[in-house]
């Protein structure tokens, strides 16, 4: 198998097993390979030319690991610094999300709750959030953590 059929692979069957488990649109496959693409790049690589891979025997090989660090990620490699996964959700979630617009504070009936139906759609690569869709207001938008209560099963 090639090079580029192996990297094909790599990003299409996560996405499948997502589209296929999620009953959203298919139109938004680029928010599932933008999470997929994430997740992956914040592995340790695996690769022929990792220095666990040039062990001859499997024995060996074992022992190795487990007395050294494991290889470092492309992330790491890029950066010098871990991926903060600590925001990592369930793409294609269901979430909450409290409204923080002055126009759509005003539409809201004082009674009802401050909160509005989302559905997550990962991080936004622009600036520190969340990228969600409101179902309410029919907006893409971009949201704080801490104003999001995901509803993940």
């Amino acid at each position: 198998m090639n090079v580029a059929k192996t990297g094909w692979r790599i990003i299409l069957r996560p996405l499948r097993i997502i589209m296929a488990g999620s009953n959203v649109s298919v139109r938004l496959w680029p928010f599932a390979v933008a999470a997929i693409v994430k997740v992956h790049n914040a592995l340790s690589t695996s690769s022929a030319s990792a220095p666990e891979a040039t062990v001859g025997s499997a024995l060996a090989s074992a022992f190795a690991a487990s007395l050294s660090s494991p290889p470092p990620s492309p992330y790491f490699l890029l950066t010098r610094k871990q991926c903060d996964l600590t925001n990592l959700r369930t793409i294609f979630c269901e979430a909450h999300v409290k409204i923080r617009n002055a126009d759509d504070l005003r539409k809201h009936l004082k009674p009802a709750p401050v909160t509005m139906r989302c559905i997550y759609l990962g991080d936004d690569s622009r600036a520190v959030g969340a990228l969600v869709y409101i179902f309410d207001v029919s907006r893409f938008t971009t949201a704080s953590y801490n104003d999001i209560y995901f509803t993940e099963d």
